[in-house]
């Protein structure tokens, strides 16, 4: 299982859920190399924490909560 699940969508054409699932992985820097690579790509951006239950609503938030 993995610990971080990254959402991203775009804010005209959200295909809403699961489907926005762009990332699953267990490391807080391969989100920020992903993120690098794709940052112009997507309007809105959100992480799931699967081992805190926590939801980030902000990428940048979650890279210096997770640091």
């Amino acid at each position: 299982m993995y610990r971080y699940l990254v959402f991203a969508y775009y804010s005209q054409y959200p295909y809403g859920g699961m489907n926005d699932l762009v990332l699953k992985t267990n490391s807080v820097s391969e989100v920020k190399e992903a993120w690098k690579e794709n940052s112009t790509s997507y309007d809105y951006v959100e992480v799931y924490d699967c081992e805190a239950g926590r939801i980030y609503k902000n990428l940048n938030d979650f890279i210096l909560e997770a640091e």
